[in-house]
């Protein structure tokens, strides 16, 4: 706030001058001026209104003058009409006169050599006296028509000032302030008078239990309790001489004049008025009316009406003033709200037009400014149609540059804040106004979230993607021409991603995927990181989409359709597999190997096309190496170098693993004189294991591998498995391959308990020496008595479990169990009789009926 005047609070009537006497002391007695002076002399005036002479608007008289009131100076005085007394200070002195014709009632004898009171006319038992004499305060209280006194109270130095606080009394000395307890004498010290020049301790009371003391050139503000109730006081321009009170104003009187500030301000240092007077020194308010004394001449200061300084500050363009003006009418003035919220309309304007806008977008905030209005300060942001419906109350300033930056901050925090109401109330128009032509557009959704992106783009672009990425109200047309004219293709992907404008975003993606010239944007990533969040209602645009990103770079290609989806939105396998071996057939096998290992797709042809295409990829390498491997010893399958090695090992792992392919079919497609770890596996599949065991006998001549699969498909339990090692056999011993009698022998050493022995014994050759197989035979034996001992002994066990269980059937049944007339069912507490019942083991019997009540921890009945 700035430190000058700022309007009329007060207009100051010259009520006399040149009074041939000095005055000391003035007093208000209704419509009466009591004017004390220095020879003695007491003056009444009477002092009305006059309507009609707006130049003159008061008619003074003399009333009455005492020249032997006193034969000293008349220092203070105090009309008190209730009681009818007036009280006076004069030469040490404080007397009690009567109001009607001043004469003398009584002097308080105590009190002699006073130099200062205070008169509390709010006391509870009615009315009480605080009077100075030298260093201690005497107080009085009036009883039965005249001061009693009540308490002295010693204080360590001559008061300058006294002031009623509540239950204590504020004392300004020449160097400090206390408070002092009247109940108790108990003294708090609160601060100095200060260190400047002209420096006096100065007291006033306030409103709502508060007192104003002096400092300097400051005013602190105290509640009664000594304590600062604000964190602001009021700066003088000088050390005041005296202070008033005039809600809401104080008023000081300085050397040079008075100075009027308000104690309701927001920092309470702004300057109200100041009026030029000359060398006044006493002023004094009273009932609403004050009137300001110096040496000889008096002025009554008339109020301005509280709507009248509110208008003059308005038209001045004070509304901040204005608004700490008016919250002085009570709230009870139906007028008050409407008018202070028509203040801060024009407040929040002016500040707008001062470059403000935070602060105005505030007063906006709180006025509950129609969104739309406040959006029409801002240029070319409201709908073409609707920008002639909004009129304001003063020239608003054309935005540019640096201020329209700045501007269009407050804007965004602004428009965020009613979005967010905004967007919980339902609204039908928002779908409707996509259709229009942005300038007919009179949906506030839209509006907002339009007008939200073209301010996003002067002032924060990571604002711009997140309101992109959630779900938006902007104008598609609109804010495409905007986002076109800043060249942001990215962000314009994403308005048509937010509104499900796949293809137009995918069009616009292709078109700078294929452009060289367009920077971050070229290349597939972009429209890959598209295609991959599309699901399976977007097919068709996925497969026409994906076309030219398969031919351009297969891998990243194949990322699309292998990319996590939810269940609902994943793609379907065939299309998606034709499509790539349509555009991208180096990528085939990847995809199925997708399809069957991460989805675990069961479908046969798959399983089948990926073996397949193993089965192409491993003919084509080994074609390719045909001339080094007739050189070289036989490599284990899987094992070869590089990639053949490689694509063999997956080749052998999924055919042992998977068993969703149709081996019957595999096997019309395989080599017969290549690949035999592979056939071997799809002739265990159909059951052929002679044929599977006959490769790895003679083929690979690997007898560990021909044991191993004997192993792996051995059941006892299972025909057609459980004579696997028999048929092993038969392949060393009966195949056209040629007789092993070694690698049989030795088979039938280590799997003899899992080998059918006569039917291996029918294999053997007949010539063959019985020393070879004896061994095998004396095993056999023994294996077979120590299986007959085993099983006589289990036979034994069991035969002995049979016969005690016999005898305890026996025990049981013989069990006598007593049923008496009497004899009740403990559960329902009735007569068993001759009812069928059932018996626990403790003896315990009840109805049959009732045995499932029965909670105990071993209750099987009888």
């Amino acid at each position: 706030r700035r430190n000058e005047m700022v309007h009329t609070a007060f207009n100051s009537i010259l009520i006399f001058d040149k009074l041939p006497h000095k005055i000391e002391a003035i007093e208000i007695w209704g419509q009466r001026l009591i004017v004390g002076t220095t020879e003695g002399v007491l003056f009444i005036y009477e002092v009305k209104e006059k309507k009609d002479d707006p130049s003159s608007p008061f008619s003074v008289s003399l009333l009455d003058a005492q020249k032997s009131f006193s034969k000293k100076p008349v220092t203070q005085l105090s009309a008190v009409e209730k009681h009818g007394i007036l009280i006076s200070l004069s030469d040490g002195n404080l007397s009690l006169h009567d109001l009607k014709n001043f004469q003398l009632r009584s002097q308080l004898a105590k009190a002699k050599g006073a130099h200062l009171y205070a008169l509390d006319r709010t006391a509870k038992g009615g009315m009480q006296l605080c009077v100075a004499v030298r260093r201690k305060l005497i107080i009085f209280v009036w009883e039965g028509g005249d001061f009693v006194e009540h308490k002295e109270l010693a204080i360590p130095d001559v008061a300058k000032t006294v002031t009623w606080c509540g239950d204590n009394i504020c004392i300004g000395f020449r160097k400090e302030y206390n408070l002092i307890n009247i109940a108790t004498g108990a003294m708090t010290e609160l601060f100095g008078v200060g260190v400047g020049k002209g420096a006096v301790p100065l007291t006033t009371l306030l409103h709502n239990e508060q007192i104003l003391l002096g400092k300097d050139h400051l005013s602190v503000f105290l509640g009664f309790d000594g304590k600062p109730t604000r964190k602001f006081g009021l700066t003088w321009s000088e050390p005041p001489l005296e202070l008033a009170y005039y809600f809401p104003y104080v008023i000081a009187i300085l050397t040079r004049g008075l100075e009027v500030r308000t104690v309701s301000g927001p920092s309470n240092q702004g300057l109200v008025q100041s009026l030029p007077l000359k060398n006044p020194r006493y002023i004094t308010v009273k009932d609403g009316i004050i009137y300001v004394a110096a040496q000889n001449n008096v002025w009554r200061l008339l109020p301005v009406p509280i709507m009248h300084q509110v208008e003059q500050l308005i038209k001045d363009r004070e509304y901040e003033e204005a608004l700490a003006v008016i919250e002085n009418i009570p709230d009870t003035d139906d007028k008050k709200s409407a008018k202070v919220k028509s203040i801060k309309t024009l407040h929040g304007y002016h500040l707008f037009c001062q470059g403000q806008h935070d602060r105005a977008i505030e007063y906006f905030t709180e006025l509950d400014l129609p969104p739309l209005q406040v959006i029409g300060l801002f240029p070319n942001l409201l709908p073409k149609d609707l920008r002639s419906n909004f009129t304001y109350p003063m020239d608003i300033p054309e935005l540019a540059g640096l201020t329209w930056e700045k501007a269009l901050y407050a804007l965004t925090n602004y428009l965020t804040n009613v979005r967010n109401y905004v967007n919980e109330s339902p609204s039908k128009e928002g779908d409707a106004s996509q259709s229009l032509d942005y300038a007919h557009v009179t949906d506030l959704k839209t509006i907002i979230d339009t007008c939200l992106l073209k301010a996003y783009l002067k002032t924060n672009e990571e604002k711009l993607h997140a309101l992109l990425k959630k779900p938006n109200w902007c104008h598609v047309k609109e804010c495409e021409a905007v986002l076109l004219s800043y060249k942001k293709n990215y962000e314009l992907v994403q308005l048509y991603r937010g509104k499900g404008l796949h293809r137009e975003a995918l069009e616009l993606l292709s078109r700078l995927g294929q452009d060289k010239s367009s920077g971050n944007m070229n290349g597939p990533t972009e429209t890959v990181n598209y295609l991959k969040e599309l699901g399976n209602g977007q097919l068709d645009l996925i497969l026409e989409f994906s076309k030219w990103i398969l031919q351009v770079s297969p891998e990243e290609g194949l990322k699309i359709f292998t990319a996590e989806r939810s269940e609902e939105n994943a793609l379907p396998s065939l299309p998606i597999l034709n499509h790539i071996k349509q555009n991208a057939p180096s990528i085939t096998v990847e995809y199925l190997e997708y399809v069957i290992t991460k989805r675990k797709d069961p479908t046969p042809d798959f399983h089948n096309e990926l073996i397949f295409d193993y089965l192409e990829t491993i003919l084509a390498l080994k074609k390719a190496s045909v001339s080094q491997r007739s050189t070289q010893d036989r490599i284990v399958a899987g094992t070869e170098p590089g990639l053949l090695g490689k694509t063999r090992k997956k080749l052998i792992t999924f055919l042992e693993e998977s068993q969703h392919y149709n081996p019957e079919k595999m096997l019309s497609r395989f080599p017969f004189e290549d690949l035999y770890e592979e056939r071997a596996i799809l002739l265990s599949r159909i059951g052929q294991h002679d044929k599977a065991l006959a490769i790895y006998a003679h083929k690979l001549k690997d007898f560990g591998m021909a044991e191993s699969y004997c192993a792996k498909h051995y059941n006892p339990e299972k025909e057609g498995a459980k004579d696997v090692y028999v048929s092993l056999m038969q392949v060393y011993l009966k195949d056209s391959g040629g007789v092993m009698v070694d690698p049989a022998l030795a088979l039938l050493n280590r799997h003899y308990a899992k080998i059918d022995i006569p039917k291996a014994m029918e294999l053997l050759p007949p010539t063959l020496p019985i020393s070879k197989i004896f061994n095998v035979l004396q095993a056999v034996l023994r294996d077979n008595s120590d299986k007959r001992r085993n099983n006589q002994v289990i036979k034994n066990l069991l035969r002995a479990e049979n016969l005690q269980v016999r005898e305890d059937l026996i025990n049981t049944r013989s069990r006598i169990i007593k049923i008496t007339e009497e004899r009740s069912c403990p559960v329902c507490n009735k007569r068993i009789a001759y009812s069928a019942f059932a018996c626990f083991p403790n003896g315990m019997v009840v109805h049959y009926h009732c045995k499932d009540k029965v909670n105990q921890p071993n209750n099987t009945s009888h």
